[in-house]
């Protein structure tokens, strides 16, 4: 993910009524996101199953999950790290 900057997040018309809205839907992407990890915890601390298969189903469904219709956002740097930060749950 990059940040976008208020420049270009002006340029596409974005009033502060759709960025709110847009953060609002961003954070919910990623608490979803958090939620599927919650879920596949069996499967991603199993010992059993080879690193690189956690990764393409990390790829498969979590990043999924979280990027949905993430072309049309625009982000500021902090919903970017925001963004980053659940990997680390992974």
């Amino acid at each position: 993910m990059r940040a976008v900057t208020k420049e270009n997040c002006n340029d596409q018309k974005m009033n502060e009524t759709t960025n709110n809205a847009s953060l609002i839907y961003i954070y919910d992407r990623i608490n979803r996101g958090r939620a599927a990890i919650t879920k596949l915890n069996s499967i991603l601390w199993d010992r059993d199953v080879i690193p690189k298969t956690k990764t393409h189903v990390y790829h498969a469904i979590v990043k999924s999950i979280i990027t949905y219709a993430a072309e049309t956002w625009c982000l500021k740097a902090k919903t970017v790290a925001k963004l980053n930060s659940t990997e680390m749950d992974f």
